[in-house]
């Protein structure tokens, strides 16, 4: 099961140093997002994080990073990222240039793109799963039949993500999907690395639990 981390949308200061902290405690994928950091705020956060881990983050905004730090890779919004201007293209192209090796990751929001798009992705994100917590709702925003059976035949590495927290991963693993993204379930708890290693030890419990019945 793949646990995928988004930095918080705000900036906190002492965030670089947590998720540094994660990265020695297991964490794998981390994704980058930050609208409303300048330029300069952004490159300062990738600087705070250790070199040895830059091949672990997805990056949102300024994709021209992913050369000159060496980052896993490029988080593209479907409507902006995969358009067929020249321009996009061009700029696509010279990343992978530069970087062959570069990872490419996007959301999908209806389950039919797991059918219609043909595109090779690192890993994609089905958006939203579930209600926000802050909103009291903990259903999923898809059927779950239909949800397991599009997770059942797509060749996509599909990731939940949508009001995931603890008390949701196990429906996460019953449901089919190979992983799961968090936000707010880390970010808007007390201790966040806290709340970090006891959804990786959960994640770890599970893991086994499931392995039986493959």
């Amino acid at each position: 099961m793949r646990f995928i981390l988004f930095s918080d949308s705000y900036k906190d200061d002492s965030e670089p140093a947590i998720v540094t902290q994660m990265f020695q405690n297991g964490l794998e994928t981390f994704h980058l997002n930050k609208p409303r950091f300048t330029e300069e705020m952004y490159e300062e956060y990738i600087e705070s994080i250790p070199e040895e881990y830059h091949s672990r983050i997805f990056i949102h905004q300024f994709h021209g990073y992913v050369t000159k730090y060496k980052l896993a890779g490029i988080y593209l919004h479907r409507r902006k990222g995969l358009n067929k201007d020249y321009l996009h293209r061009l700029q696509m192209w010279w990343y992978f240039k530069r970087r062959p090796d570069l990872k490419i990751t996007c959301s999908f929001s209806k389950l039919s793109n797991m059918y219609e798009v043909k595109e090779v992705y690192d890993h994609v994100l089905l958006r939203p799963v579930f209600g926000s917590k802050s909103e009291g709702n903990y259903h999923s925003a898809f059927p779950e039949t239909g949800l397991m059976d599009a997770l059942g035949k797509t060749k996509h590495t599909v990731a939940a993500f949508g009001g995931t927290d603890y008390d949701k991963i196990e429906t996460v693993f019953k449901l089919g999907f190979k992983g799961f993204a968090i936000k707010g379930g880390i970010w808007r708890s007390q201790d966040p690395f806290a709340e970090f290693i006891r959804i990786r030890d959960r994640v770890a419990e599970l893991e086994k639990i499931y392995s039986q019945f493959e």
